[in-house]
């Protein structure tokens, strides 16, 4: 163990494998009463065929702003106003910006390419509707020319596939018959009933207790592993990105701060924010010499309102290394190794 994490960390260079998803110099804005909120600025990053990357960051930082941007679920106020969204599919030899396409045919390519499971599965799951029935009706909608009896027989497979016990008979009940852990388990069984090539996990363990955590998160391991898909990972809990990533990109006031494979992460952070995202993660044998817990370190001060972002480095205002130049400029997003980018002043070549 090493503060407190598995450190079984993935030793991936990014954009190392063959890309499944690129977002490109994305920009998402929602336009209110108070002003514009600029949520995602300029974001870019790649998800590689058949690797997890963990987006991390506070609440707050735009990373399920960029999440819903690639599903092409932003709704008034919001809007994406520029970048490209391109998912290279397989099938056809070509990449596809997805912001240029229909809805009709953005459809598509949600539930049958890309698939997203939420934090509250409770919100996302019709309470009226057997869990069964719900699943069956992902697969018709996506697989031309099944049959109902089919589809119920798929979602019953799906099931088992997520190790709900019973399946047969858990198809039946609905969502209200289902613990926190078992309905995040038929969110995942509904997102992977198609087969996608990438699945967007927005804090799918946040309000789970710690031992269904581990359980979701060996899950969706493990079901990476037999089906070859990707997986972009939202959260906030470095644990998490210990266990699940390959690489990972810190996002901060709707930027990147730092991007790089998951051990550098842990062993050469760089950017002030990514080393006050890992003091302030809790540790084993954290007592002080009287044998008290030590109080967890917490990163002064809050993310900015995207209506009101500081001048200069956005993370300024809270940065133990702050200098003149922090608070007048803003640092570029640059290479100070292989793989391995930083937007501060100060990162070392």
């Amino acid at each position: 163990m090493r503060g407190g994490f598995p450190f079984f960390i993935h030793e991936h260079a990014m954009n190392e494998s063959e890309p499944l998803l690129e977002i490109r110099h994305l920009k998402t804005s929602f336009f209110t009463e108070e002003g514009v909120a600029q949520a995602v600025d300029d974001v870019s990053f790649t998800i590689p065929r058949g690797k997890t990357v963990g987006v991390v960051g506070e609440s707050g930082c735009g990373k399920s702003v960029t999440a819903m941007s690639a599903m092409g679920l932003i709704l008034p106020p919001g809007k994406v106003v520029g970048g490209e969204i391109l998912f290279h599919d397989r099938e056809t030899g070509k990449a596809v910006d997805l912001l240029k396409l229909p809805e009709a045919e953005m459809r598509k390519y949600r539930g049958g390419h890309l698939a997203m499971i939420f934090q509250e599965p409770m919100s996302s799951l019709n309470p009226v509707f057997r869990i069964g029935k719900q699943i069956a009706e992902a697969i018709e909608l996506h697989t031309p020319g099944i049959t109902k009896k089919e589809a119920l027989a798929r979602a019953v497979e799906m099931l088992k596939k997520v190790r709900i016990p019973e399946p047969e008979l858990r198809a039946k009940d609905y969502p209200h018959n289902f613990s926190g852990g078992m309905r995040q388990r038929a969110m995942i069984a509904m997102a992977l009933s198609c087969g996608p090539d990438l699945l967007i996990a927005d804090e799918p363990t946040t309000a789970l207790d710690v031992t269904i955590q581990a359980q979701i998160l060996e899950l969706l391991n493990d079901l990476k592993r037999s089906s070859g898909m990707s997986i972009m990972m939202i959260t906030h809990d470095l644990g998490v990105i210990a266990e699940m990533a390959d690489e990972v990109v810190v996002m901060y006031a709707s930027k990147v701060v730092e991007k790089t494979d998951a051990k550098t992460v842990f062993t050469k952070p760089t950017h002030p924010y990514t080393l006050g995202l890992l003091e302030a993660r809790p540790e084993l044998g954290n007592e002080d010499s009287y044998g008290g817990k030590k109080e967890l370190y917490s990163i002064p001060g809050m993310v900015p309102s995207p209506l009101n972002f500081p001048s200069g480095c956005k993370f300024h205002p809270r940065c133990p290394k702050c200098r003149r130049i922090c608070r007048e400029k803003e640092p570029e997003l640059v290479e100070i190794a292989p793989g391995h980018e930083v937007r501060c002043h100060f990162a070392k070549k």
